[in-house]
Order: structure tokens, then sequence, then C-alpha cells
């Protein structure tokens, strides 16, 4: 008891020790006062603790699943519980029990809390164990899962990526193509020229398609003196040029379109992709630390 009340000491200081000295020079009828037969026959702890403590810490400090019992010794106004299996525990100053317990010194009681035979205390620590078994089983099928989420969604993104590169290669190759053609369609049209085309045009001469595309080919035979219109002589040849043409730049559109659409695909996985990391990142958080 005596190595509380220096710990005690040691905490409070010389305020405790003056609290304590004239707790203890008190005139001896107040400090001991005569309690009849009947108060100490009375004394039942565990109702005293039920129906006193404040401090919220005496019921556990006391509740066994013995009947080991508490002696309760004082110190001034301080209460101590002693116990030949148990040790000691402090009562806090400010606690309801001890302004009941400091007039029963000396006397005795328990506070008895059924804990189970061993037998049940085995099989509730079995199924902790069976318990925290399966949490470890959760937790790593959900990062199995997790985890084959992700390569799932890193395929298609690597899947889309080489879509994108086929696209646009083939948009490249037939632009290529388009512009060979655009220019095969040039070289189809002759122009009858009877005067001096650059007072407009430079030394070009300027013609427009169906597609209201502008087209020009240089002049060869321009009169510098004369200004005189200009007509596209070989029509045929012309017409099958354009056709040609026309079909490279519509198979060029539909290819922008195709690439248009994979890049579309690619945006959405990479998007999936890391809602996926996220909701990983966010499981790991989640986990409470032991």
């Amino acid at each position: 008891m005596w190595h509380l009340v220096a710990a005690r000491y040691l905490e409070e200081g010389v305020g405790f020790m003056e609290k304590l000295v004239s707790s203890s020079t008190e005139p001896v009828a107040t400090v001991q006062k005569e309690r009849p037969q009947a108060h100490k026959e009375s004394f039942n702890l565990y109702n005293i603790v039920r129906d006193n403590c404040s401090c919220y810490s005496c019921y556990r400090a006391l509740a066994k699943n013995d009947r080991y019992p508490w002696r309760v010794e004082t110190a001034g106004s301080m209460v101590f519980m002693q116990s030949a299996k148990h040790g000691e525990y402090a009562v806090p100053d400010d606690c309801g029990v001890t302004k009941v317990l400091v007039d029963f010194k000396g006397e005795q009681g328990y506070v008895y809390e059924a804990r189970g035979t061993v037998a049940d205390q085995v099989r509730l620590q079995n199924m902790k164990i069976s318990t925290y078994k399966l949490k470890l089983q959760q937790e790593k099928d959900a990062s199995a899962a997790q985890a084959a989420k992700q390569s799932s969604c890193m395929q298609s993104v690597n899947q889309s990526e080489k879509q994108v590169k086929f696209c646009q290669k083939g948009v490249e190759t037939k632009e290529k193509e388009v512009a060979k053609k655009r220019n095969e369609l040039i070289k189809t049209l002759v122009f009858e020229c009877q005067g001096d085309c650059r007072l407009y045009s430079g030394d070009y001469h300027h013609y427009y398609n169906n597609n209201y595309e502008l087209l020009k080919r240089k002049c060869k035979s321009c009169i510098p003196s004369k200004r005189h219109n200009v007509k596209v002589v070989d029509s045929v040849a012309y017409n099958s040029a354009y056709e040609r043409y026309q079909a490279s730049l519509s198979a060029l559109w539909k290819l922008q379109g195709d690439l248009d659409a994979a890049e579309d695909t690619l945006e959405k996985a990479r998007y999936q992709y890391d809602t996926v990391l996220n909701e990983g990142r966010m499981d790991v958080l989640s986990i409470p630390a032991n």
C-alpha cells in the first residue's frame, strides 16, 4: 500500500502530503468511527461499486471470475483495495466509491463476474482464430480479384493502343495515296490557253472540281499581250482520274472515322484502369491497423 502512497506523492507533490498529514491528525473520534454490527453485516462490495462508481474503472479492476476477497485499506481520505491473489487497486479520490469505502476499513468483499469454463474459453479462442483466418482469406481473395481486374483493364488499354497505332498507320498510308491520286487528277487537266493568266493567278491556271476543291496547274503557253478564257479540254481523262481520287478520299474519311472510334475506346479503357487503381488504393486505406 505504501508504494502507492509514494507514487501519489511523486504525482501530486507537497500538496498530497499536506492532505495526508491533515487527515491523519484529525481527532481519533472523527477518523475511526464506531460502526454498529448491522453496518458491518450490510457491507456488499458489488453493490457499492455498482451504485457509486463515477470513474468507470472500478468494476473493470475489481470484477473477477472468482470469489477471492478484496480488503479495504485506507490512508487518510484515500482508499486502497488489496487482494492476496489480485494485488492492489487504488480507488480514484474523486470516485464515489472512495467516499463510501473510506468508512469500511478492514472490510472484505468481492465482485464476481462469470467468464465461462476452460472449455468455453477454448471455444471462444477457436472462434476468434477462425474469424481471423476467414478475414485474412477474404482480404486475400479481394486482393486477387483486384489484381485480376487491374490486369484485365491493362490488357484492354494495350489492345486499344495497338488499335489506335494501326488506324494511325492506315490513315497516314491513305493520305499519301490520296495525295498521289490528287496529283494524277491535276495532271489530267489540259488547259486551252489563249492569253495571259498571270494577271489573276501568277503563272497558274485555277479550276474547281465537283467538290469545289481548288486545283491549279502551271501555264506554259500564256501570251503576255492577250487575255482569254481557260477551259478543260480532255474531260474524259479528268473524270476517270477524279473517280479514282474520290474513291481514295472516301476510304481516307472512313479510316479517319475508325481512328476516332479507336481513340475514344482507348480513352475509356484508360479511364476504367484509373478507376480500378483508385479502388485498390481506397481498399488499402480502409484496412484497419492491428
